[in-house]
């Protein structure tokens, strides 16, 4: 039941930690003695009571007094030894239980069933189901060590699981007790040494706030001199190196140590294999690969990079996936005839190798070929800086002039019959969605769903997959997604227009409120029937057969459906029982979308209010269908998935079907057989890339750092600049959120903080006060459903890792910042520091339409005044001033016997004068002027009362 600690030779016994200990004490390493409590012993406990033990056994409870009086009562750490733990490929490092400074025979025994209550727990259950080892397979042993009472303590990998590289020694130490490290309650120093020459080749030192000494009951304050001093010094840095080295030959392998010096003596308090050196290694290898791969690009004329909106819905496709929506997305792709529809062009490089590229697993905008979707030759660039501060401009034409002026005018008549044709689309394409196009499409959906898969041969299988993706992509997702375009044209409208006559209101806030007035989109009804199954009032059954092939992640094909994981809808559901109904949250948005709308009428003219009514309606009949389009088309997405899983249920690979290509998926299910050696690189690939973070614009400055997390420094601060997506203000704690069927019970008035939202997050939305995306554009999924709810949203890149949970945030929509912390009521500079700037009510009314009118007319008259003096100087006389000195004679000379000639000269001058004050009176909003005036008086009075300087 109890063994010595060097006598533990069997991991089954006593675990991998023991066996690991009992090696190096044998092999003459300063570790501390102490003994084991068995797996028999905690078997023997758990069949006692009959499930996990609460409580240590009388009789083991006074063998354990007797090992510890032996080991003469010293303080000592308790340490869990799982017979999963420090293995070569599952070190379960901080999964388990530790406890330290444990004292008196009492404590040990208790601390001894704490650490066996740590067998089975969300976090244990977690790591083992990814390493793929059943709970019922593992049992726990105990150790019990003498304690150290270090000075400094800390880790140490002898290869550097950052960077992979063998050469390479990682120190981290903190003062006082390693837990302090271990637990990252701490912020260590750090070394990277040269494993061979003990060369520091980098050193951080950090802050070190507090530490945990031996007996003290918490953890201590720093004093100010030892804060930032090195906790080592060069003769215990190389006492370490020399530890690590010889603890690695003695294993054969990578090692991770706990390490700790007291009275100038260095101890080995652990040692396991390092389980992560591969990943690090391969980690550095991909992002060496895409560097050599986008520079190259770079030396072509490729590029810059931006993340593209689809990464909102497709953050890491799948390599079939990827084959079918790049080919979508190419210029002779569904997409592209979407945009030839509207009278774009795509180029041939555009229509051959589309526009869109996979930069480690992530979906980039080319920015070289991303003006060709439009036009071959289009005359215009992306204005980097532009996609650094806001990455969705790029769905917009880019901005900057490259060409001459006669292709800048050329572009400029194609750009404005693309408008036109959008506006006559508009007039009716919902109607032709709603009664011709959904109603066949639903059609053919039925068709399909009777083929029987299973008995068709592979060729006729393949030609199943070939004839749905030409049916759902090629000609149905033009169709459906027609509505959004016209919808981002009509929201464009509508925030010029509020921008024009909402100038002391926010325009950008009041176009979303007025936006919202239309009907429920379809993800609003769906969330509103899910509360439904929650409170009983609709069965889960009838639930699933409207909603049932939607799901997260949806546009990946490898994504099950929610009608393949019906428990995790019962677990979204749950989230809404107690909440409020999401029809009335939308009906009360809607409510004030109308006032909002009478409102705005009150201060229009006549002309501008059929202008507004007619926009406003426009934009309510559109904007649900950036939701419902997007329903019925992953109704036909599905049936793609349903050849796919039967083509991985008929090569015996299951979901591994979809980490092969489009040819090598037909090259499979031709032969019979599948790739199993490439299925598994792919899934290797694929999870090292899911560990690289890129920045949201890839150009040859980012290069360098590509895959490497932004330095803290850049993103932190208690004010944060954010992308508004739906306006409002809200405060309330932060919830990240990574899996929104992991997402656990996050009561009310949080502020969600997620990657990227699709319709399956909305049921989180109904209790959450606001919203923070790392990705997401103003007619994104989240953006459109929080605003119809009525829920403030904003976008920061990196959120999920730059906030915490449970911080206080305060997301300010009229500002565009998002604040942190716990004082966010106090204003960020105190009132008498901060400068005087006028509010919006004080500043004077932007340019109208009917002044832009007023100046085009005049510079017009001008131009063609000046145009003419110009003509006159220098053509030959006999072509143009002896003409027209003819005919001004013809008509004003008769005069001159009457007035003079300086009276001819004023009386032409002053028609010509007269001309240009009745072109702008006619096109001048005086109403405007006025309120430019009292403003401009307003703004005047208030400086004299502002201190000089």
């Amino acid at each position: 039941m109890i063994l010595a600690l060097r006598d533990c030779h069997d991991a089954a016994v006593v675990g991998g930690k023991a066996v690991n200990l009992a090696r190096l004490l044998n092999a003459g390493f300063a570790v501390p003695d102490g003994f084991v409590i068995t797996t028999g012993a905690f078997a023997a406990a758990l069949a006692g009571e009959g499930g996990m033990p609460n409580r240590v056994p009388t009789e083991l409870a006074e063998r354990i007094g007797e090992h510890y009086r032996a080991l003469g009562s010293p303080t000592v750490a308790v340490r869990s030894s799982a017979t999963a733990e420090d293995l070569a490929d599952a070190s379960m490092a901080g999964q388990y239980e530790t406890l330290l400074d444990i004292r008196g025979e009492s404590a040990v025994v208790a601390a001894v069933a704490h650490c066996w209550r740590s067998i089975d727990t969300p976090r244990t259950r977690s790591y083992l189901a990814s390493k793929g080892i059943p709970l019922s397979d593992v049992a726990m042993a105990v150790v019990v060590q003498r304690l150290v009472p270090a000075d400094v303590a800390g880790v140490l990998f002898t290869a550097n699981p950052r960077s992979g590289r063998s050469d390479e020694l990682l120190i981290e130490a903190s003062w006082g007790l390693g837990e302090s490290v271990v637990s990252g309650r701490v912020q260590p120093d750090t070394l990277v040494v040269e494993a061979a020459t003990g060369v520091v080749r980098h050193a951080v030192i950090a802050d070190k706030a507090t530490w945990i000494a031996a007996g003290a009951p918490g953890e201590c304050a720093v004093s100010g001199e030892r804060r930032r001093m090195p906790c080592l010094d060069v003769r215990q840095v190389d006492a370490l190196r020399r530890l690590g080295e010889r603890v690695e030959r003695h294993f054969g392998s990578p090692q991770d140590l706990e390490w700790a010096f007291h009275a100038g003596e260095l101890y080995l308090l652990q040692s396991r294999a390092i389980t992560t050196l591969g990943v690090a290694l391969a980690t550095q290898q991909r992002c060496d690969a895409e560097r050599a791969a986008l520079a190259a690009a770079l030396a072509t004329g490729r590029g810059p990079w931006v993340r593209h909106n689809l990464s909102e819905t497709l953050p890491q496709p799948t390599p079939l996936t990827w084959s079918v929506i790049r080919r979508f997305m190419s210029g002779d792709g569904g997409f592209g005839s979407l945009y030839r529809e509207i009278g774009f062009v795509p180029s041939p490089t555009v229509c051959r190798e589309g526009f869109l590229t996979l930069i480690a697993g992530r979906i980039h905008l080319d920015l070289a070929l991303g003006p060709e979707l439009f036009f071959a030759g289009y005359p215009y660039a992306y204005d980097v800086a532009a996609l650094r501060a806001n990455p969705d401009r790029a769905q917009e034409p880019p901005t900057i002039p490259q060409g001459t002026l006669g292709q800048r005018l050329s572009c400029a008549r194609r750009l404005a019959a693309v408008d036109a044709r959008i506006m006559t689309l508009a007039a009716d394409e919902d109607r032709r969605l709603d009664g011709e196009t959904i109603p066949a499409f639903a059609a053919w959906i039925a068709c399909e769903r009777d083929v029987d898969l299973t008995v068709l041969d592979a060729a006729a299988l393949l030609a199943c997959w070939q004839r749905r993706e030409r049916e759902v992509l090629e000609r149905f997702a033009p169709r459906s997604l027609m509505p959004t375009v016209i919808a981002a044209a009509l929201m464009a409208r509508l925030r010029a227009f509020t921008g024009e006559h909402c100038w002391d209101d926010e325009p950008l806030a009041m176009a979303d409120l007025l936006s919202a007035g239309g009907a429920a989109d379809c993800t609003v009804r769906a969330t509103a029937q899910l509360r439904d199954v929650a409170t009983g009032r609709m069965t889960l059954a009838d639930w699933l057969r409207d909603h049932g092939h939607r799901a997260p992640a949806e546009f990946d094909l490898a994504t099950p459906r929610w009608h393949e994981r019906p428990q995790q809808v019962l677990a979204l559901a749950a989230h809404l029982a107690g909440g409020a109904d999401p029809l009335d949250l939308h009906a009360r948005r809607t409510a004030a979308a109308a006032g909002a709308a009478s409102a705005l009428r009150i201060r229009l003219g006549e002309a501008e209010c059929r202008e507004f009514d007619a926009l406003l309606a426009l934009v309510h009949r559109y904007l649900r269908w950036r939701e419902d389009g997007k329903h019925w088309l992953m109704l036909g997405y599905e049936q793609l998935r349903l050849v796919a899983l039967e083509a991985g249920r008929r090569l015996a690979v299951g979901d591994g079907i979809f980490m092969l290509n489009g040819e090598e998926f037909a090259q499979a299910l031709s032969c019979g057989y599948a790739p199993l050696a490439l299925i598994g690189q792919r899934r290797t690939q694929r999870a090292v890339e899911e560990r690289l973070r890129l920045p949201a614009v890839i150009t040859r400055d980012e290069l360098p750092t590509l895959g490497q997390p932004a330095p803290s420094a850049a993103l932190g601060g208690e004010q944060l600049e954010a992308f508004v997506i739906s306006a409002g203000s809200c405060q309330g704690p932060a919830r990240i959120v990574l899996d929104p069927q992991r997402a656990g019970d996050l009561g009310k008035g949080c502020i969600l903080v997620c990657p990227s939202t699709d319709p399956s997050w909305t049921p989180l939305f109904v209790n959450a006060a606001g919203l923070v995306l790392e990705r997401g554009g103003a007619l994104s999924h989240g953006a459109v459903v929080a605003r119809e709810l009525g829920i403030p949203a904003v976008v920061l890149a990196d959120a999920t890792t730059l906030l915490r949970d449970g911080e206080p945030l305060l997301i300010d929509g009229d500002a565009g910042v998002l604040r942190r912390g716990a004082e966010l009521t106090a204003p960020s500079m105190s009132a008498a520091t901060a400068p005087a700037r006028p509010t919006r009510r004080q500043s004077p009314p932007p340019v109208g339409r009917r002044e832009r009118t007023a100046a085009h007319w005049r510079n017009l008259l001008l131009a063609c005044w000046g145009s003419a003096f110009a003509a006159i100087f220098w053509c030959p006389a006999t072509l143009l001033y002896a003409p027209i000195i003819r005919g001004l004679d013809a008509v004003l000379w008769p005069l001159v016997p009457r007035i003079g000639l300086a009276g001819v000269v004023v009386v032409v001058a002053v028609v010509m004068a007269v001309l240009v004050m009745v072109v702008q009176r006619l096109t001048t909003d005086n109403r405007r002027l006025l309120v430019a005036k009292e403003r401009a008086a307003a703004l005047r009075a208030e400086a004299l009362k502002l201190p000089a300087g």
